[in-house]
């Protein structure tokens, strides 16, 4: 099994926030006659793993603890999507998803083991967005600085999705520098990719 480290108590808190998210959003448009989508453009393993300390006047030792991760919990919720698309790089974490999808074999789930920015792309490009036929949630929380602005403008032109970015602002604060005139081009470059995204006003939740 590939197990995924990342996060903490406030990582609970997003997940939670998120969870309660897309049950009210699949309540609310369950009898709207659309075909609801859900897509996780850094999906991990769909899980991950927190190790507790130990804590000696408890008598508690150190144990390793799974939580469902946003694929998960979007899998979990009372009312379904209608498809699921899952995005990620990491073949590794590729095959834990896949041992979700055989979990959950009812349910319709694409993986795609390709760059997030290229595949929603090319899905907002199709003009199948026309026919008012789907709604959907994008959750996008990346890893660090990966979220091109050209991603965010194709999503919105589908006129479709309700999209949860997490701004990577701790990304942003390890590329700056106080001298600009010593900062590598491809830090130049990611940082003002986050400026676009800041410039065309879009509201995000800090990481």
């Amino acid at each position: 099994m590939e197990e995924h480290y990342f996060g903490g108590a406030w990582t609970e808190i997003k997940l939670d926030i998120l969870r309660k998210y897309l049950d009210f959003y699949t309540k609310a448009l369950s009898k709207q006659g659309f075909e609801l989508l859900y897509i996780d453009a850094f999906a991990g393993t769909g899980s991950r793993t927190e190790i507790l300390p130990s804590v000696p006047m408890f008598d508690q030792e150190e144990k390793k603890i799974s939580l469902d991760g946003s694929a998960r919990i979007a899998l979990n919720i009372e009312k379904k999507f209608d498809r699921y698309l899952f995005i990620e790089t990491n073949s590794k974490r590729i095959k834990e998803l896949k041992k979700i999808r055989a979990e959950f074999h009812n349910t319709y789930i694409k993986i795609e083991n390709a760059d997030a920015n290229t595949v929603i792309t090319e899905l907002a490009s199709k003009p199948i967005w026309s026919c008012n036929k789907f709604r959907g949630v994008i959750f996008i929380d990346p890893y660090g600085m990966e979220v091109s602005w050209e991603t965010l403008k194709a999503i919105v032109k589908t006129e479709s999705f309700d999209v949860w970015y997490l701004f990577p602002i701790s990304g942003v604060c390890r590329q700056a520098a106080r001298d600009h005139t010593k900062m590598e081009e491809y830090k130049k470059k990611l940082l003002i990719n986050c400026l676009e995204q800041e410039n065309g006003k879009m509201h995000f939740i800090k990481k």
